[in-house]
């Protein structure tokens, strides 16, 4: 006897499914759920066809899916049946969901890796194009060329581009950014150490992952870049916080530190802005020395510089392959780019290609051929110069409505360049992470500078990114501020999050 399986089956000709797909989901879920029981005889083809009105084809393709996964079975000269196998999945009985006594679905189990990296939130986001740290205005971007240069790099792979070739980087664009960096950043690498990733995000993980084990130190700014943080965090390090002051990192408080790791933004420090004098560069390579550790050089918007010449990166002093330079196209280009790249130590080079090969945080290989291009014949400077200069009047313009608007804050000191600007409140014990909570809901965007610290010692302040935003949206965007603070009565401080 047959189980009368055309009653747990409708069929919508108008929904733009193919009949057959709704027969054979309608039918596997009965299966799964017991509706339709192991071991039952089904409707032949020809009389389920004949029952739903449908053609006989139809039906076939349906059950010849359930079929190929192992939910029914077609014995010859015997008929259809359900596998007995096929309710093997544990399910929710049809009629315990929406009951109070339906468990929902079962807690995540994690490593404690994955729990790290799952736990510690990174900056919420606003709606809005003020004041967003480290986002550049994609305005101006040449996005008409750059749509050239991607057509132009899809229509015409090489075979490398074709297959698994070329997983650290396309030559063509290796070069371009050691050619590039020789010329803006004082950094000459042989295009052989450069690999190149899909994030400056991606960069960080996968180096944490390759030098520290749990429990490994590592040493970073305070305040310090939320990314680096996670990443370290992510792996079991130890991460002692290094403060700062006006020339950068305080190198002497390593002393007597072990670190393996040790991570800066000597350009402009996130989220203060100052630039790491020469001495403090040269003692930091020191230590690093002394201590066998290698130092992260995040140079993340170090183009973007408004008084003099940018000094020289880190890499381009280091003469004992202490340094690994992290840089990104997300701050000088756009963030949708999603590419980045580091400059190893020749003895990192080797084991970092094979874990690049094994992780595949590799960027399509269409975009990294336009980049090349893009790179190569001058364009990233071009646009450099152009919004280089429209970023400084906007953080120039952004400093004069503070001080106009908003005397609770201060901006000393206004950094020589980047992309963000960190503002302190006078009074310190006002809770910023509300103040920029608040903010966000109005469209805001923008980061609490306590947030970016580790340990007891917190400024209060705001982070407020200048380059996407115009001159409307700044000024706009500043009284806004205002309007919070002033109705913002003064509030302990947030407790400390170490």
């Amino acid at each position: 006897m047959t189980f009368p399986v055309s009653g747990l089956i409708r069929v919508d000709g108008e929904s733009g499914d193919p009949l057959s797909r709704q027969i054979y989901r309608q039918m596997r879920s009965a299966i799964l759920d017991g509706r339709i029981p192991a071991g039952v005889r089904l409707p032949s083809s020809r009389q389920l066809s004949a029952t739903l009105g449908l053609s006989r084809t139809t039906v076939t393709a349906a059950l010849d899916q359930l079929t190929l996964e192992g939910f029914v079975d077609a014995r010859v000269g015997a008929g259809t049946f359900v596998a007995e196998t096929a309710q093997a999945l544990p399910t929710i009985p049809a009629e315990k969901v929406g009951r109070d006594d339906n468990p929902g679905p079962r807690a995540a189990r994690l490593s404690r890796q994955g729990v790290a990296l799952s736990t510690f939130m990174r900056r919420e986001s606003g709606t809005g194009p003020a004041f967003s740290p480290g986002v550049p205005d994609v305005r101006l971007f040449p996005n008409d060329l750059w749509g050239r240069l991607l057509r132009a790099g899809a229509r015409r792979p090489d075979r490398g581009q074709s297959g698994y070739d070329a997983y650290d980087g396309l030559p063509a664009l290796k070069q371009a950014i050691v050619d590039h960096l020789a010329e803006t950043r004082g950094v000459k690498a042989d295009p052989g150490r450069v690999l190149v990733l899909s994030s400056a995000q991606a960069a960080l993980d996968l180096t944490a992952r390759m030098l520290l084990d749990e429990g490994d130190e590592s040493a970073v700014e305070n305040p310090v870049y939320t990314g680096a943080l996670i990443s370290l965090r992510g792996v079991g390090a130890k991460v002692t916080p290094v403060p700062v002051d006006g020339e950068g990192i305080v190198v002497d408080v390593l002393a007597g530190a072990n670190p393996r790791l040790i991570y800066v933004t000597p350009s402009h420090q996130y989220p203060l802005g100052m630039t790491m004098s020469l001495e403090r560069r040269l003692a930091l390579l020191e230590a690093a020395s002394q201590a066998g550790a290698y130092v992260i050089e995040d140079d993340y918007d170090s183009e973007f510089h408004y008084r003099g010449r940018p000094i020289p990166a880190l890499a381009g002093l280091d003469g004992g392959g202490r340094v690994i330079y992290l840089g990104t196209f997300s701050k000088t280009m756009m963030p949708a780019i999603r590419t980045a790249f580091l400059i190893l130590p020749d003895e990192l080079v080797e084991p970092f290609r094979k874990a690049q090969r094994n992780t595949g945080k590799v960027p399509a290989f269409a975009v990294q051929s336009a980049l090349a291009t893009f790179l190569s014949e001058g364009h990233l400077r071009a646009h450099m110069r152009r919004v280089g200069a429209i970023y400084r009047g906007r953080r120039d313009l952004l400093v004069a409505a503070i001080e106009c608007h908003c005397p609770q804050l201060t901006a000393e000191p206004v950094p020589d360049g980047g992309m963000q600007l960190a503002v302190r409140f006078r009074d310190p014990a006002v809770d910023d992470v509300a103040i920029a909570r608040r903010l966000i809901a109005r469209g805001i965007d923008c980061g609490a500078l306590s947030a970016f610290h580790i340990g007891e010692e917190r400024r209060s302040g705001l982070v407020l990114g200048f380059a996407m935003p115009d001159d409307e949206e700044i000024v706009a965007g500043v009284q806004v501020i205002a309007e919070e603070i002033a109705a913002t009565p003064s509030m302990a401080k947030v407790p400390a999050v170490s």
